[in-house]
């Protein structure tokens, strides 16, 4: 199996490994689970690569918002409390949308390059903008609660 490679940055410091998934899996599912297992393993590394990606994805989908409210204090404030306690799974979704994964599942193989990744996103960008414009108050309101309940999950 493939080990996770990640590259050290600045934006980022300790993030866990499959192993330590695992654990956080086992309490999430109450259930004791092997970390040897090659299932578990790649059921980890899965989890690990959805959870940064959407993490880093978040940043930009809402960031959308800032572009139409760029003097909101709650939305600014609500960005950065989530940009801080999401910093290691950011920045590893970061690297995800920059060169892409390759995953095996069970059977199943799940690989995509990270400019797929970003044009995927970028696309749904385009959508974002539109919404914004038809009701820029609204949607940055809606904004501002999604990050605050991100910002909670995060947190722990």
């Amino acid at each position: 199996m493939k080990e996770i490679k990640l590259e050290k940055s600045q934006e980022s410091s300790a993030t866990p490994n499959k192993k330590e998934l695992i654990e956080i899996l086992a309490k999430a599912y109450g259930k004791k689970l092997d970390p040897n297992d090659p299932k578990m393993l790649q059921a980890a590394e899965a989890f690990l690569v959805t959870n940064a990606g959407k993490a880093y994805a978040f940043t930009k989908v809402y960031g959308v918002s800032l572009e139409f409210c760029p003097n909101n204090q709650s939305l600014i404030n609500a960005m950065n409390t989530y940009k801080r306690k999401a910093k290691n799974s950011i920045a590893l979704g970061k690297i995800y949308y920059r060169d892409g994964y390759d995953l095996q599942l069970g059977q199943k193989r799940f690989k995509h390059t990270g400019q797929q990744l970003t044009k995927g996103l970028d696309d749904m960008l385009v959508g974002l903008r539109k919404e914004h414009k038809r009701d820029p108050k609204g949607k940055c309101k809606e904004s501002i609660q999604a990050l605050k309940s991100l910002a909670m999950v995060y947190s722990g």
